[in-house]
């Protein structure tokens, strides 16, 4: 709450009236886009925290009204005294960063607002929905939890996780509208139907992905708790119960945190068939290396979950006969890891790329690619699940007649299901694309039906197995703890990192390929920069999380005890100094990787003339936009074959040759324009028009990019301007008046109509008067023709200029009357630059 105070005076005072007819504002000196990132983060994690943690003790809760264990009950409801403490934080933040978001993004907001204007309403009634339930979960369980009540209790603990899914599902929508947007009229951006643009593409795996991610953290942060709890315990009884907490806490979020992947998978195939140029900037563009964090974090949460299994067995009589299987597990473990953490793509210069011939390299890049880390992935998924058997079994001696055949059956499980995951990964580098993708959800069928299969025979296997010792709770090292602190460490840090990645997917873009971001920060910093970011969320979440842990122990403490011991004091100041260890590492890696800031592409337009440039020239200026702007070489190599499209080098000699009766030059644009027309045997149809959102490059932009390919080798440059079509319609005005008007009008009145009755002046600029919401028209005369001027009155949707929401109302220009109309024209006509 004093968080949201201090941003809200800060806004209230250095919040500056903004440019561009508010659209955007700043806070003084420090970037809109930076506060709102880090509220929005911190209130992501509480959200996951107070959504989480109501998954992890209704789990709990039933698991201890099945076994009539009373501990388990007690841990549920410490929890979820927690997460009533941290509804009202979360509360606070919600309503903090929708106050950035009006302040800072106003027309955005009132976009978005406009497309899910229904949903706005449904939202609170929600949020009123799940606080009421919440209460009635809390405060009701001593009442329900006798006379045969709990069965009710449960259900209001049902119903709590029902509507705080149900909010996730809502704000869902609108974060995945701006990835992939649905619902809209293809030719003029606006939404025709609500509920397309809520059920769009990436809509559901997000839901399933963020649900179990969820699950995880509140499993991991309970697992923290429960850490910190056991450090600072000075009796055994305590020990031993907080050292049972936070297994209890490890278990869930492994045992969920082993089906993430797989819904990461499904997010991710959404993604690349929504647009495969989304898709591919996304794993192998200038976010490949975003990647390599990810695996690196990813292969941090495998290894703590482990090594806390591995020094859990510590603790458990008859354990110690598993020891032997360690190392090989570490060994696979971290095998898997290091071909999980190779690059696709390389950030590389320009020089470099060429000398590559591509972004991929010539040995590494074998690695890189999505066969092998699907295969390690799920490899480190199986292992993780032996090692979890293994602990579960540790002082269990099986009985049954048949456990050496079913032993046995177990290990050829596991082993057919490696196998078979190795062989399609190896598979995966001799077969098509649209094959290869095909193979990751049978390598996720084939570990999913080897983890039921192997716990269907593992339980009656187990079922009255003799004992060979006891658990000694409270009696496992204390460095098995830290295991779980970097576990919960690493998970916030993760979740900041996944923010990143979704919004930097849409690059320049507000919405992608509809609503493009033309303020001074739409361009995507570093991944250096964006770890500083992260990890300052991060600090802000523990420190809150923290006090919030401090003040839900108060309740429990004896009268004339502080709540405050040298130990408590000693044990926090240590974990607070691991971890910023912890955080300092990731950013240190963040920064020790190459850093690439990517800017908005600089658009070569219509007022360009590059038709008459050397060859040089423009197979240099060609090369650049070949590697960047167009990010061809994502997909070809020049000189090597690329990872999803064919070579290019010798594209120029063969263009005339690959199709009877069609010329070189029209083959080369029509490749480039309509790829789906001209396919290479064995290679799919995967790549986008370079002409249209989101790569949308101009016909200049053509024009060197198909010179850049001719030149290769030292070709001539045969292209010419009426080869790329759209040349002519930019690039000669036309003062002649279309079909049917007379240009008889007034042009002094015609402005006064601009900058008047009409109201022009609200939307459009002309020489720094009025408001650039929509495209600037100093120069309208100049770059367009008369007859595209007055269509664009007439029917503005027909044709709307990228990087504009379509607004324009659509019967302004019925609305006018003829000689209305034909002053607004002859004033638009003069509008050539000239300065007249």
């Amino acid at each position: 709450m004093v968080l949201a105070l201090v941003m809200l005076s800060a806004c209230a005072v250095f919040a500056q009236v903004p440019e561009a007819g508010g659209e955007y504002r700043q806070v003084g000196k420090f970037s809109s886009r930076n506060i709102v990132w880090i509220v929005a983060q911190v209130k992501l994690m509480f959200a996951a925290f107070i959504l989480g943690v109501p998954m992890f003790a209704l789990i709990i809760e039933l698991i201890g009204f099945l076994t009539k264990e009373e501990r388990y009950d007690r841990l549920a409801r410490e929890f979820i005294k927690l997460s009533l403490i941290g509804f009202s934080a979360t509360a606070a933040l919600g309503g903090l960063l929708l106050f950035l978001i009006i302040t800072f993004y106003p027309r955005f907001w009132n976009y978005m607002a406009g497309v899910f204007k229904p949903t706005m309403w449904i939202y609170p009634i929600l949020f009123f929905c799940e606080s009421f339930t919440l209460y009635l979960y809390w405060y009701g369980w001593d009442w329900l939890k006798s006379g045969g009540r709990k069965v009710v209790h449960l259900f209001l603990g049902l119903l709590l996780n029902l509507w705080g899914t149900a909010l996730v599902f809502m704000t869902n929508a609108w974060a995945t509208f701006m990835m992939t947007p649905n619902g809209l009229d293809p030719e003029t951006g606006v939404v025709i139907s609500v509920w397309e643009a809520i059920n769009n593409a990436t809509w559901h795996p997000l839901n399933i992905h963020r649900l179990i991610a969820n699950a995880v953290f509140g499993g991991a942060i309970a697992g923290a708790y429960a850490a910190y709890k056991f450090l600072v315990a000075e009796k055994d009884e305590d020990r031993a119960y907080y050292d049972w907490m936070g297994y209890v806490g490890n278990m869930v979020a492994v045992s969920v945190f082993l089906v993430l992947p797989f819904a990461g998978y499904w997010l991710g195939k959404e993604i690349y068939d929504h647009n495969q140029q989304m898709g591919i900037t996304l794993m192998g563009g200038f976010l490949s290396w975003l990647w390599i964090i990810q695996a690196i974090m990813i292969g941090i949460l495998f290894l703590s979950a482990n090594f806390y299994l591995w020094t859990g067995m510590e603790r458990i009589d008859g354990a110690e006969r598993y020891s032997k299987y360690i190392k090989y597990m570490l060994f696979v473990l971290l095998v898997c890891v290091l071909v999980w953490s190779t690059p696709h793509s390389l950030v590389a210069s320009l020089e470099e790329a060429r000398r590559m011939g591509g972004t991929h390299h010539p040995l590494l890049g074998v690695l890189g690619v999505m066969s092998a880390k699907n295969t390690a992935v799920n490899i480190m998924i199986l292992t993780t699940f032996l090692s979890f058997m293994l602990y579960r079994r540790g002082n269990k001696e099986a009985t049954v007649s048949w456990q050496t055949a079913g032993l046995t059956i177990q290990w050829v499980i596991l082993g057919l299901a490696s196998a078979w995951v190795i062989y399609l990964g190896v598979r995966g580098y001799f077969v098509d694309a649209a094959t290869r993708i095909g193979f990751a959800p049978q390598q996720v069928l084939a570990v999913l039906l080897a983890i039921i299969a192997y716990t269907a025979i593992d339980f009656p296997l187990f079922k009255n197995a003799k004992p060979m010792g006891s658990i000694h709770w409270g009696k496992i090292p204390e460095r098995s703890q830290y295991a779980l602190f970097l576990l919960a460490l690493t998970f916030c840090w993760l979740m900041g990192l996944m923010g990143y990645a979704r919004s930097a997917l849409r690059q320049h873009w507000h919405v992608y390929g509809v609503y493009r971001d033309t303020s001074a920060d739409a361009f995507l910093p570093t991944l250096g920069q964006a770890s500083l970011r992260i990890s300052l969320s991060v600090i802000i979440f523990v420190v809150m999380i923290s006090f919030i842990f401090w003040l839900g122990g108060l309740g429990s403490i004896k009268e004339g005890f502080s709540g405050i011991s040298r130990r408590g004091i000693a044990v926090f100041a240590k974990m607070g100094a691991f971890c910023m260890v912890v955080i300092g590492g990731f950013v240190y890696f963040a920064n020790s990787i190459p850093q690439v800031e990517h800017q908005p592409p600089v658009e070569i337009g219509a007022d360009q003339d590059v038709w008459s440039l050397d060859q040089a020239t423009v197979s240099a200026m060609g090369e650049k936009l070949f590697f960047g702007k167009g990010t061809c070489g994502l997909c070809h190599g020049v000189g090597t074959a690329g990872p999803r499209a064919p070579d290019l080098k010798d594209v120029a000699k063969i263009a005339g040759e690959r199709v009877e009766g069609v010329s070189a030059n029209k083959y080369l644009v029509d490749a480039l324009v309509d790829p789906g027309v001209f396919l290479v045997e064995g290679y799919g149809n995967i790549m986008p028009r370079v002409d249209k959102p989101p790569i949308n490059l101009t016909p200049q932009e053509l024009y060197l990019v198909l010179g850049y390919l001719q030149g290769l080798g030292g070709g001539e440059i045969t292209i010419t301007k009426d080869d790329i079509p759209g040349s002519d319609q930019a690039a000669e005005p036309s003062d002649e008046a279309p079909s049917g008007v007379v240009m008889l009008g007034n042009a002094e009145q015609g402005r006064d109509l601009f900058f008047g009755a009409g109201t022009c002046y609200a939307c459009h600029q002309v020489d720094g008067e009025g408001q650039a919401v929509g495209p600037d028209l100093s120069e309208i005369a100049r770059i367009n023709t008369a007859a595209y001027i007055y269509e664009s009155i007439l029917d503005p949707n027909k044709v709307v200029v990228g990087g504009y929401p379509p607004i324009m109302p659509v019967g302004f220009g019925e609305a006018l009357g003829g000689k209305d109309l034909n002053d607004l024209m002859a004033y638009l006509m003069t509008l050539d630059g000239s300065g007249r």
